[in-house]
């Protein structure tokens, strides 16, 4: 997976948090001394995503590129048109658009 640092620092906590949330993903946990959330895939058991809940983490690139492995894997994707999709404003067919 090649996702250039620009990429995933375009990454927005909340972005990556409503698109886990829209494909059916649940937040399970909350840890608030790390600033992450744990999400789960309900149709897989085991398989968990951590997300920090905030870009200040130290380590907030890193975990947010083990997200994106795991969510191109399973949706068998490329990582470029992931991010794409996560970082526009009306992620995906399915999402929610603001009243005008």
């Amino acid at each position: 997976m090649q996702i250039t640092l620009d990429k995933l620092s375009s990454i927005k906590p909340n972005q990556l948090m409503n698109y886990l949330c829209q494909r059916g993903w649940r937040k399970v946990h909350e840890y608030e001394r790390s600033n992450s959330a744990r999400y789960d895939y309900p149709e897989i058991s085991n398989l968990s995503i951590t997300v920090p809940t905030s870009n200040t983490v130290r380590d907030y690139n890193h975990t947010v590129k083990i997200a994106l492995k795991v969510l191109t894997q399973l949706e068998e994707r490329n990582a470029n048109e992931l991010v794409k999709e996560i970082v526009s404003p009306f992620q995906g067919e399915n999402s929610l658009k603001p009243n005008t």
